[in-house]
């Protein structure tokens, strides 16, 4: 198919009218009638998105993704980690689905397809500080990066001095180059809570404006509102294992087998004896992971020893372990959408649960020094949502070091991110005898 301009990219994409402007490109309206052009605005289009969020009872987040030179939007999105079921709870439908990191898959789907402008070109808006995951996501792509409020849980920037002392050297100074936190409020009116001074790179695009105090008190506000309200909606996101039975016996032509066969064709063939007792995978693991090839791949085992994925890397910012914990999740929801049309017998939720009652195994340690791993390491924080059930705590494991990676360049990285991977799932990156 013959790449169509940019500037039938940004009629297709932005419904409202637009004229002529820089190099041709068209320049879009923003909110029906007037394009983005100051900090305020673009970061008012983010939480706009965390209103939508908000109101589909998913964690209110939102982001959009401008073109620089001309304030156009090109994609946005909100927050979709939850998913309302037909009894009217919510449960995970892909714990990887935050604003920023859909911004940037989306744009390499449809980069080539939309003739869409390089990486450097753009920024992503978002109303909250990325989490680890989001920031590999945005880094490994090359996107500028305007941020409304801190997170002091979660975000990259956590301790808030933009010195990115949550990544490794390397990328803290890509960091440096590529994010922006917005002036909020003036010292001269406004109540200092309200107020917040510029950091980060000069090259960000309205990095000479300013947001409100109610621009940036709102997406604050609304994220930390927006947390109980999605523990309030949440159903049963999945029971521990003594509840449940083993789906390897399900007859081979049952949806749950049929569904995860789908994308990976050996689901529930391979069995690890003895899994919930001794937490350490046989080799017949190691040689499936083999089997995928790439440069790396990663296995999710469920509770009861099943090897239920065994996928690898992808272009983009498709990792192994980004690609398994959505495929298990979406696979996962979509069976729960559809229980209530069978018998209990065949429920999902009686032979599925949540991951952290499992444990996902790399072929190979990931590089720490590659964005697409801290991509990776903040998938699985954000897949764990919180504590690890307690027994469980031995769930991300590899088998082999590459060259130039050790144990304690793992440890190290994993020590430096955000209170929420280190004090509440406390993350640790096993290595495992093959």
């Amino acid at each position: 198919m013959k790449p169509i301009g940019r500037r039938a990219v940004l009629r297709q994409i932005l419904p409202a009218a637009a004229v002529p402007l820089l190099g041709g490109i068209a320049l879009p309206a923003c909110a029906q009638t007037a394009k983005i052009a100051d900090a305020d605005r673009a970061v008012g289009a983010a939480l706009r998105q965390a209103m939508i969020a908000a109101d589909m009872k998913t964690f209110p987040v939102g982001g959009v993704l401008l073109h620089n030179a001309t304030g156009a939007v090109l994609h946005a999105i909100p927050n979709r980690v939850m998913g309302r079921l037909p009894d009217g709870k919510t449960a995970t439908r892909d714990p990887t689905a935050h604003g920023e990191r859909q911004l940037v898959s989306w744009y390499y789907e449809n980069k080539r397809r939309l003739d869409l402008p390089e990486p450097g070109e753009l920024t992503v808006i978002t109303s909250l500080d990325p989490c680890i995951m989001c920031a590999g996501a945005l880094l490994a792509a090359g996107f500028h990066v305007g941020v409304g409020a801190f997170d002091s849980w979660v975000g990259v920037n956590y301790r808030q001095d933009c010195q990115f002392q949550t990544l490794p050297p390397t990328l803290a100074e890509r960091a440096r180059n590529r994010f922006g936190y917005y002036q909020a409020g003036d010292s001269r009116a406004d109540p200092p809570l309200y107020v917040r001074p510029y950091q980060g790179t000069p090259t960000l695009p309205f990095h000479d404006s300013r947001i409100s105090p109610e621009t940036y008190m709102g997406c604050g506000a609304l994220f930390t509102a927006g947390l109980s309200a999605v523990n309030a909606a949440k159903g049963n996101d999945g029971g521990p294992p003594d509840t449940l039975s083993d789906p390897y016996y399900l007859p081979e032509n049952s949806r749950i087998k049929t569904i995860y066969r789908e994308i990976y064709p050996d689901a529930f063939t391979l069995k690890v004896p003895g899994w919930r007792q001794t937490r350490t995978p046989d080799r017949a693991v190691l040689q499936a992971l083999d089997r995928v090839g790439g440069s790396n791949a990663v296995a999710f085992i469920d509770p009861f020893g099943n090897v239920v994925l065994c996928l690898g890397e992808e272009d983009g910012i498709d990792t192994a372990l980004l690609r398994v914990t959505r495929a298990y999740a979406e696979r996962r929801f979509s069976l729960r959408e559809q229980d209530r049309d069978y018998p209990p017998d065949q429920w999902s939720t009686r032979y599925l649960t949540q991951p952290g009652y499992g444990a996902f195994v790399y072929r190979d340690a990931p590089d720490p020094q590659d964005a697409r791993t801290i991509l990776s390491f903040g998938a699985y924080g954000s897949t764990m949502a919180g504590p690890i059930p307690a027994g469980y705590e031995r769930n991300f494991l590899y088998y082999r070091l590459r060259g130039g990676v050790s144990q304690a360049d793992i440890d190290k990285t994993i020590a430096a991110l955000p209170p929420f991977y280190t004090q509440t799932v406390k993350m640790e990156l096993v290595h495992i005898s093959s």
